[in-house]
């Protein structure tokens, strides 16, 4: 389905570390959500289309990610409440080739 060309970006996907719940393992479930959204973007560029990416208090875990695991194409960050810095960081994004 991802290679349809209705479909012009793989999303909803990113992290949100906001409503972690204090009961639980927390550095697992951050751990799962890593890994989640590699594996999306990993999808995203094997169809070579954007991502729209959601981020609620998981930025620098989403710089990281982004870094690691580079991007074919620019995407979307939504939900945006992170610090300038961030933003800055976001706007640059390095891509594999856009």
């Amino acid at each position: 389905m991802a290679r349809d060309e209705k479909v012009v970006a793989i999303g909803e996907i990113g992290l949100d570390y906001y409503h972690l719940d204090a009961d639980s393992d927390i550095e697992e479930f951050k751990k799962i959500q890593k890994e989640t959204l590699i594996k999306f973007i990993e999808l995203a560029n094997e169809v070579n289309k954007p991502v729209m990416i959601h981020c609620r208090e998981a930025y620098a875990d989403l710089l990281e990610i982004l870094k690691t695991y580079p991007t074919n194409k620019k995407g979307i960050i939504h939900c945006f409440v992170g610090s300038y810095k961030t933003a800055n960081h976001l706007l640059s994004w390095d891509t594999k080739s856009d």
